[in-house]
C-alpha cells in the first residue's frame, strides 16, 4: 500500500494542508531518527501508523463519495486486486501446495493453519476489488479493504499471536531457567551504558527485579553461588574491565539462542572454577 501511499501525494502535494504535512513529517522524522539507530525493531516505528492510516484515507476518500473518475476508479480496483490476489496465491502456494525451499515450509509448519486462512482471506479481497471495479462501485473500495485488511489482522492478532508466543525463544529460556531462578536474586551483565536488555531476560519468569551489574568489581564482590544472567553477544567481550580471569569466575548452567542473539545464565563458582558450555 505504501507505494501506491507514496504517488498519490506525489500527484497531490498542491492540495496539501496543515494535517498533510504534519501527518508527512509525522512518519518521516521517526522513520529517519530511528534508521541511525544500530538496533531497530518493527515496534519501534509503531507511533507513525495512525498518521499513515489518515493519509491512506485520503486515497479512498475521493472514490468513497465518488469524486474520482471511472477510469481511475476502475485503475484503481484492478491494482488493489492484483496486489491482494499475487500476495494470497502466493501464500496459497506456499501453504496448500508446500511450494519454497525446505527453510521456509519449516518456519512456517507451526502457524499453517492461520496461513491458510489468510491466503483465502487474500484472495477474497482481491476479488471484492475486481468486483467493484468491474462493475464501477468504486465507492465501496473502503469497505473491501477495510474487510480485507481487518480480517488478516484479526486472524494473525489473535490466532496467529498465541501460536506465535508460545514458539518465543523467551518461552524456552523462561522453561530452563525459572526452576533454577525461583526465590533467588539475579543479576544482569550489563557494562554498556547506552542499552539495558536485561528486561528480556526477565520476561515470563517473575523475576521483577534484576539489577544492572556494569564493572568487574561489582562481579568480584559476588558470593560463591550468586546468579548472574547476560546477553551471549556482550559476555565475551572485555567491557567494564571484564577480561578472560573475570569471565573464569563463573559457571555457565543455561546458554540459549533467543531472539537474534542468545542468553546465558551463569553462577559464581566456589572456587573459582573455569567458564565452560554445558
Amino acid at each position: 500500500l505504501l507505494p501506491s501511499l507514496v504517488i498519490f501525494l506525489a500527484n497531490n502535494r498542491k492540495r496539501y494542508s496543515s494535517m498533510h504535512r504534519f501527518s508527512i513529517l509525522a512518519i518521516l522524522v521517526p522513520v529517519f531518527l530511528l534508521s541511525c539507530s544500530q538496533s531497530k525493531q518493527g515496534k519501534y516505528i509503531l507511533m507513525i501508523y495512525p498518521f499513515t492510516a489518515l493519509l491512506m484515507g485520503e486515497i479512498l476518500f475521493g472514490f468513497t463519495n465518488e469524486a474520482e473518475p471511472s477510469s481511475r476508479a476502475r485503475r484503481f480496483g484492478s491494482l488493489f486486486a492484483g496486489l491482494f490476489g499475487f500476495a494470497g496465491l502466493a501464500a496459497f502456494a506456499i501453504t496448500f501446495l508446500g511450494l519454497g525451499p525446505g527453510k521456509l515450509q519449516t518456519q512456517i509448519a507451526p502457524y499453517l493453519k492461520p496461513a491458510i486462512i489468510a491466503s483465502l482471506i487474500l484472495m477474497s479481497g482481491a476479488s471484492l476489488f475486481a468486483w467493484d471495479a468491474i462493475r464501477g462501485r468504486a465507492r465501496h473500495f473502503a469497505r473491501d479493504m477495510g474487510i480485507t485488511i481487518g480480517l488478516l489482522i484479526l486472524t494473525f492478532g489473535t490466532w496467529g499471536f498465541r501460536q506465535l508466543d508460545s514458539h518465543k525463544g523467551y518461552r524456552k529460556w523462561t522453561e530452563e531457567v525459572k526452576p533454577i531462578i525461583t526465590g533467588r536474586q539475579v543479576y544482569f551483565w550489563q557494562p554498556n551504558h547506552l542499552k539495558d536488555v536485561s528486561a528480556g531476560a526477565m520476561i515470563y519468569t517473575n523475576n521483577l527485579t534484576m539489577p544492572t551489574i556494569r564493572n568487574i568489581a561489582q562481579l568480584e564482590e559476588f558470593s560463591p553461588g550468586t546468579l548472574l544472567a547476560a546477553s551471549e553477544r556482550d559476555w565475551p567481550i572485555d567491557q567494564g574491565g571484564l577480561t578472560d580471569a573475570g569471565r573464569a569466575m563463573f559457571i555457565t548452567i543455561v546458554k540459549m539462542p533467543v531472539g537474534g542473539g542468545g542468553l546465558i545464565l551463569m553462577q559464581k563458582a566456589v572456587d573459582g572454577g573455569s567458564y565452560s558450555d554445558h
